[in-house]
């Protein structure tokens, strides 16, 4: 259950409308939110896949090398990134994840944000492969390179955010919950 703060919060509730049961990293709920987040943005990614290996297909079959290469390289970014996440699994290795500790509220609301910055961007991401996807399937070529490149800087900066969140997850000091 969110408490009223963390309603409170619009990232919060931008992540609890994005994954079902998000409880906002409650003592008792922090791995399964932690894991749910994760889950949420391999899914999301591989869509974007999906959408990257049939905009490789017809770049290859039109002959255009150069955009091939492009999404080549957006591919490998990506799966780099989809890789970190799946075994990134933070949960249980921090004190934030162990029950027995309490985290500050202000702990939780910039892990929040930091979700909900992924996420957005996660399916910003996708939403932009679909529609380069549609240009190439109307031979809207001229740009393709250069937005495959900035398609890949998009995907970087979401891995340095998911790079901030594990960092920041694992500097937290949490205090001991007394009975």
């Amino acid at each position: 259950m969110l408490l009223e703060w963390k309603l409170a919060s619009a990232s919060v509730r931008y992540v609890a409308s994005a994954i079902n049961g998000y409880t906002a990293y409650s003592r008792e709920s922090a791995k399964e939110d932690e894991k749910a987040v994760r889950r949420k943005i391999i899914n999301e990614m591989d869509k974007t896949r999906n959408n990257l290996k049939n905009s490789l297909e017809y770049a290859r079959e039109n002959g255009d090398k150069e955009t091939s290469k492009r999404i080549r390289k957006v591919l490998d970014e990506l799966d780099m990134f989809t890789n970190e996440v799946d075994l990134s699994g933070a949960g249980g290795k921090y004190p934030f994840f162990d029950p027995k500790y309490s985290i500050q509220k202000e702990d939780i609301l910039k892990i929040a944000d930091l979700d909900k910055f992924i996420l957005e961007n996660c399916v910003k991401v996708t939403e932009t492969c679909k529609e380069l996807q549609r240009n190439i399937l109307q031979n809207k070529t001229q740009d393709l390179p250069y937005e495959y490149g900035h398609l890949r800087q998009s995907i970087t900066n979401i891995r340095n955010k998911y790079q901030d969140r594990l960092d920041y997850i694992k500097h937290i000091e949490p205090k001991e919950e007394s009975d």
